[in-house]
C-alpha cells in the first residue's frame, strides 16, 4: 500500500519476497505495462519472469481497421504513456 508507482511497487515488493526467502518471482501484466515493469524490478536487482497478461481478443484485419476510430487513440495515449514513463524511470531512478 505504500507504492505510488511502478517502481516503488518493485522497490517494496522485492523487499517482502527477499524477507520470505522468495528469490526470484513472475511478473504479471498487461504487455503494454511489462517493460516498465520489468526494468523496475531489473533495477531494484530482483529476478523476474514476465508472464503478461492476455491480450484482448480482436477481430482479423479488415479495410476498417485502417479507418480512424476513438479506440484506437486511446491505445495511443497509453503507449504513449508507458514510453514517457519509462524514460522518466530511467531518468528519476538511474541506470541501475
Amino acid at each position: 500500500e505504500r507504492s505510488r508507482n511502478t517502481f516503488e511497487n518493485a522497490l517494496y515488493s522485492a523487499e517482502i519476497l527477499r524477507g520470505a526467502g522468495i528469490h526470484a518471482a513472475l511478473v504479471v501484466a498487461h504487455p503494454w505495462d511489462m517493460a516498465r515493469a520489468l526494468w523496475s524490478f531489473r533495477a531494484v536487482g530482483y529476478p523476474v519472469v514476465p508472464s503478461p497478461t492476455l491480450e484482448d481478443g480482436r477481430p482479423p484485419l479488415s479495410i476498417a481497421a485502417f479507418l480512424p476510430q476513438v479506440p484506437a487513440l486511446l491505445e495511443s495515449y497509453y503507449a504513449l504513456h508507458e514510453l514517457i514513463g519509462l524514460a522518466w524511470y530511467r531518468v528519476r531512478y538511474g541506470h541501475r
